[in-house]
């Protein structure tokens, strides 16, 4: 069983706050001059021990930090059963492609990550509507601009003939404005294959 659709939006929002503070200068008696300024010079001695150190410390956290890795850079992981015939089924979109003279399309991690959240949802509600029934392209409006569905495929070449076959997921597929993919599968309780396939430009 397969299905297709395709829509677009855009909606996006940020937001940044900022703090003043103010400072206050007292008055002090003739009377205690010599001792305020006693005490301030010893005061001052400490903390010119103390900040070296803490200067140290902080360049050196500083340079720590740069050794760690942070929330943007790409996880690699092994190849597995379901990468590998994603991958494939990636191959045979662009084989196709060529063949009609369509430039191929490029995987696009992003709507990787979105067709793996239809994947899962559409094991439980196999429809372009998503399960809380909104629109599919809800997931991340920015870059979802059409979708194929397909399951109870358990290979990349079984899942492209049906589809090819459908006269709508094909020129889905070899519609030339796109230019980007993800391709995601999400196996039910018993073992069989749901497809998600997520375009855009």
């Amino acid at each position: 069983m397969i299905l297709v659709h395709r829509c677009t939006t855009v909606d996006t929002i940020s937001i940044t706050v900022g703090e003043r503070y103010r400072m206050r200068k007292n008055n002090i008696c003739k009377g205690h001059a010599r001792h305020i300024i006693c005490s301030v010079l010893a005061f001052a001695m400490c903390i010119a021990l103390l900040i070296a150190p803490g200067e140290s410390m902080r360049v050196e956290a500083k340079k720590a930090s740069k050794k760690t890795p942070t929330q943007t850079q790409k996880v690699v992981s092994e190849p597995n059963e379901l990468s590998i015939a994603e991958e494939s089924a990636l191959q045979l979109i662009n084989k196709e492609r060529a063949a009609a003279g369509c430039t191929a399309l490029t995987w696009s991690n992003d709507l990787f990550v979105a067709a793996n959240v239809r994947a899962i949802e559409i094991v439980q509600s196999f429809s372009h509507t998503r399960p809380n029934g909104t629109d599919y392209w809800t997931v991340n409006s920015d870059i979802m601009y059409g979708e194929n569905l397909a399951r109870f495929y358990q290979s990349a070449d079984k899942a492209m003939e049906s589809l090819m076959k459908s006269n709508v997921h094909k020129s889905i597929f070899l519609d030339g404005e796109y230019k980007t993919i993800g391709i995601a599968i999400c196996p039910d309780q018993n073992g069989k294959w749901y497809w998600a396939f997520e375009l855009g430009y």
